[in-house]
């Protein structure tokens, strides 16, 4: 194996493995990311394997597949006119969150676009590597967002539940027979989907296959933690090595900006979800954590721990990161840098 891909994945394990024994959030994705950067910032020859896209976009593929399954379906029909809101509200989010990137860093519309998404971060750092973006400002803002909220919701959480608050790990998630066929479907689904030329090919055709199994029945299988944690070290190691050659300077810069905008982000869920609240009456502080620009598993940690209805919160966030990542690719393909 070529000694720079070597050097990289190694970087990334070291990374990895200090933010988990640190306690810190998404550690097997942003431990990764941020060693690999600062050594490719630093001037470290190192680059990511070949091999690890393809891999990439199937494993995240079939995670977020997977958690389509008869009982989600059923959730998303008890709250249409909530959700409807929702979309309006990550609608004007993003507007908001790509006119202050343009105005304040000069984005293009591609790389603003991607970096004002919500809630779904290595989805949309995957669809950077595709996209005509710039690759580096997207991490780095999402980054920062990523930061800002998954950081302090456990935290709050913690917090309010009097102690430290983990989430459960479903029984189910073991790697046996079902993931391995799930797999294999998927990975045929990538390459059929790759050759047919569609937009994230290969993480588009293992996401929809993974939620076909999923959505009938057919597999029940989730992806083990440390096959996740591997799709998440992956992600950090491709994107981190993307930064060879970045100034520390413009790099900070692009992190206070990106402070702004995760104010502005925040402020407008919050709008929304007191306008969701007077009309529907569901609660203000659940529509702001299923309205809120965060992660799924974050969101739905702190609704758990405060009492609040995390099957409310956790639907919300789980339309949104498939509709995302079906609507994504097709609009960073078409949208011109």
């Amino acid at each position: 194996m070529d000694r720079q891909v070597v050097t990289g994945i190694l970087i990334g394990a070291a990374g990895g493995g200090l933010f988990w024994l640190l306690g810190l959030p998404a550690p097997w994705l942003t431990g990764p990311l941020l060693a690999v950067g600062g050594a490719a910032v630093a001037g470290v020859p190192l680059r990511a394997p070949e091999w690890a896209r393809f891999l990439l976009f199937v494993l995240l593929g079939v995670s977020i597949g997977s958690a389509v399954n008869p009982e989600s379906l059923h959730r998303m029909a008890q709250w249409p006119a909530s959700l409807a809101i929702n979309a309006v509200g990550i609608v004007a989010t993003i507007y908001v969150g790509m006119v202050y990137l343009r105005r304040m860093l000069g984005c293009d519309r591609i790389t603003a676009l991607l970096a004002s998404i919500p809630g779904t971060q290595s989805l949309v750092m995957a669809i950077a590597l595709n996209a005509n973006a710039d690759v580096r400002q997207v991490t780095v803002i999402q980054s920062v967002r990523l930061f800002a909220l998954v950081f302090l919701f456990p935290i709050a959480a913690s917090l309010f539940a009097g102690g430290r608050v983990d989430a459960a790990v479903p029984a189910a998630a073991v790697f046996g027979p079902d993931t391995i066929w799930l797999l294999a479907v998927a990975a045929a689904g990538a390459a059929a989907a790759v050759r047919l030329k569609m937009p994230a090919g290969a993480l588009t055709g293992a996401m929809l296959l993974s939620a076909a199994l999923h959505g009938t029945g057919l597999n029940e299988a989730l992806m083990p933690p440390w096959l996740v944690s591997f799709a998440l070290a992956l992600l950090g190691v491709i994107v981190g090595a993307r930064f060879a050659g970045t100034r520390l300077r413009a790099l900070l810069r692009t992190a206070l900006i990106s402070v702004g905008m995760v104010g502005l982000a925040l402020a407008v869920s919050a709008a929304f979800a007191a306008a969701a609240d007077a009309v529907l009456g569901l609660g203000f502080g659940a529509l702001l954590l299923a309205y809120a620009p965060g992660g799924i598993e974050a969101m739905t940690l702190i609704a758990s721990s405060l009492g609040l209805d995390p099957a409310l919160v956790g639907t919300h966030h789980l339309v949104r990161m498939i509709a995302m990542a079906l609507i994504l690719p097709v609009v960073a393909r078409r949208m011109p840098r």
